[in-house]
């Protein structure tokens, strides 16, 4: 790498701008028989200070943009990153059925419904103590009777018991 220009960095981003420059990339070939399409291209490297880490530089072709702007932007996207991260994660969200934006905004949002029903469902029963474990029940045993449900058939058994045991019949000779 080779810094082709060094751009002053304004006084009010300081605290968050180590340095704004713009590079060429040196080595043409980075292996495995590829080749660098950036290699000798103007490129601008804006490094930003990071707390208790190594400062972050952030490699891009955008010269109108300020430098605390380039620096935002990532900050933007990354919680975008984290965001889809999660889905991931808690959603369940592995691949997408549609490839439109609305049938991919559709998967999401009923996603995290789903979700939002299911971390209501666990705080108002406290019976679940994890939420995969309420996940796994709702996928399989959604559709089992449970205590509840059999006290209810119990009863309506009973009733229909009563019923047919005070029900007449007709006898024929």
């Amino acid at each position: 790498m080779k810094v082709v220009k060094e751009t002053d960095v304004e006084k009010k981003d300081e605290a968050i701008i180590q340095s704004d420059q713009i590079i060429h990339l040196t080595n043409h070939s980075p292996g495995g028989g590829r080749k660098n399409k950036y290699a000798n291209k103007d490129l601008r490297m804006v490094t930003i200070y990071r707390e208790d880490k190594k400062p972050m530089k952030i490699l891009t072709n955008d010269f109108d943009r300020s430098a605390i702007e380039i620096a935002n932007l990532y900050k933007q996207r990354w919680q975008i990153e984290l965001f889809f991260k999660w889905i991931k994660q808690k959603l369940k969200l592995k691949t997408y059925f549609g490839q439109s934006e609305n049938a991919i905004r559709i998967q999401i949002y009923t996603a995290l419904i789903s979700y939002l029903l299911m971390k209501l469902m666990q705080k108002a029963s406290k019976g679940w103590s994890k939420l995969i474990d309420l996940q796994t029940w709702l996928q399989h045993g959604l559709f089992i009777k449970d205590s509840i449900n059999t006290d209810y058939y119990r009863r309506r058994r009973e009733k229909q018991m009563l019923i047919d045991k005070l029900q007449t019949t007709l006898e024929f000779a």
